[in-house]
């Protein structure tokens, strides 16, 4: 992966599955309606308001992992450090709930303008790109959520999330229209909410020590729970950003119709690459 952000499209199109499977999204007779349709500016403003907030998140989540070791690994986690994480849990709550504001935004930009049959019937196509280990959507992919503060043994957590269903995101979350993928959103944060309420009430009181990852070691079954919910958010933000780099792309290398090229204009987004 070239280190210039702007060379990302051409490198995207250079790999023949993705440029088949782009040109195959762009020529589906559904697309041109629903991209003159789509608030564009709307759709960037979610995401962008995704990627300023959840880093917020992400410095939270980096300090509940951190103790999550400690109580994994030594059975308990020294008093100070715990109350810290509770006092710390309002910010990371806020923050959280800002961010996947901003992705129901852009999933309520997609369902306006009719993007429920077209991405049902393409997105599947670019996501089963993600099997290969050194595709450079996936690089695209980790390149961004990096820059956004997520750690590496995050990405390791969702990437083993996804490899469990082949890497299909329908699978996993039961659907890629953006109608029903805000229910499965709200369903979801509203799982992490109840985490980040346990978590202030009762600390780390929901792990036992010395019993590998949190997944295996957490003892009170509804929080288990929450966090099997908790990841279809996190799937669903994948999804988006896969579609935010479908239309960077067909912008970028101008594969749409000259009557609606000029609306690219409008996309603007912090995923690091420009066109």
């Amino acid at each position: 992966m070239p280190s210039d952000s702007a060379m990302v499209p051409d490198v995207l199109m250079a790999d023949g599955s993705f440029a088949t499977a782009a040109r195959s999204f762009a020529s589906d007779k559904r697309f041109e309606d629903a991209w003159k349709k789509l608030d564009v500016v709307g759709f960037c403003t979610g995401f962008n308001t995704f990627c300023d907030r959840v880093a917020v998140y992400n410095d939270f989540h980096r300090m509940e992992r951190r103790l999550w070791s400690l109580k994994l690994g030594k059975g308990k986690v020294p008093e100070g450090l715990e109350t810290g994480l509770r006092e710390r849990v309002p910010l990371g709550r806020k923050a959280y709930a800002d961010a996947f504001g901003g992705i129901d935004n852009c999933l309520g930009a997609l369902e306006q303008a009719g993007f429920d049959e077209l991405l049902d019937a393409h997105l599947g196509g670019f996501t089963a790109l993600l099997k290969d280990q050194h595709h450079p959507l996936r690089a695209v992919l980790q390149s961004a959520f990096t820059r956004l503060g997520c750690s590496s043994s995050m990405l390791e957590e969702f990437d083993r999330s996804l490899s469990q269903v082949d890497y299909n995101p329908k699978r996993l979350v039961g659907t890629t229209r953006p109608s029903e993928l805000r229910r499965v959103l709200k369903q979801s944060t509203e799982a992490q909410d109840k985490i980040f309420q346990f978590t202030q009430a009762h600390g780390l009181s929901y792990l036992k020590g010395e019993c590998g990852p949190p997944a295996w070691a957490v003892t009170a079954s509804e929080v288990l729970a929450y966090f099997g919910f908790s990841i279809g958010a996190w799937v669903i933000v994948a999804i988006v950003a896969v579609i935010i780099t479908i239309l960077v792309v067909l912008c970028a290398t101008k594969l749409l119709p000259a009557s609606i090229l000029s609306k690219c204009k409008y996309l603007s987004v912090t995923l690091g690459f420009t066109f």
